[in-house]
């Protein structure tokens, strides 16, 4: 991206716009953090327009913990868009998502949780995802024009 870009608004973006953002994710996070100290701590990331996302760690808790963290999270924040929606892969795990705004924000909330029996989140609305499977290259590499460097010449 270069200093200044075009929204799809055909605004201008420049880097300070992105910072600006930012800093707002940033400190709608502290105020988040600071009203919710004894709810679970969860992995958050902020983007480069200002979004803000949570992550429920699947692999640390159980396939009854981590739906409860989630909903924790999506209750406390007022979280309504896509609440109870998954997305499920067909496998054993169920992928939970929710989103919204505060204030300038915009937060989401998301969980793969994995479980036995994906039929116990029926009631929710489901979206199947399906499977992109990426083939390896099955032919032979291409010469690197990097490693190739310049042809060796005769000294005269």
């Amino acid at each position: 991206m270069g200093q200044h870009d075009v929204s799809a608004r055909g605004l201008l973006v420049t880097q300070a716009d992105r910072f600006h953002w930012q800093r707002a994710a940033v400190r709608e996070l502290a105020a988040i953090l600071d009203a919710h100290s004894g709810l679970p701590a969860i992995s958050w990331t902020i983007g480069p327009g200002g979004a803000l996302s949570g992550r429920v760690n699947g692999l640390t808790g159980s396939a009854d913990e981590v739906p409860a963290t989630f909903g924790a999270w999506r209750g406390a924040l007022g979280l309504n868009e896509g609440a109870g929606q998954f997305i499920g892969d067909g496998n054993s795990v169920v992928h939970l998502r929710t989103s919204g705004r505060r204030g300038s924000v915009s937060v989401r909330i998301t969980a793969s949780v994995f479980v036995d029996d994906p039929a116990r989140y029926a009631d929710a609305a489901v979206t199947s995802r399906q499977r992109r499977t990426v083939r390896p290259w099955a032919g032979p590499l291409p010469p690197s024009k990097l490693a190739q460097g310049p042809e060796p010449r005769q000294i005269p």
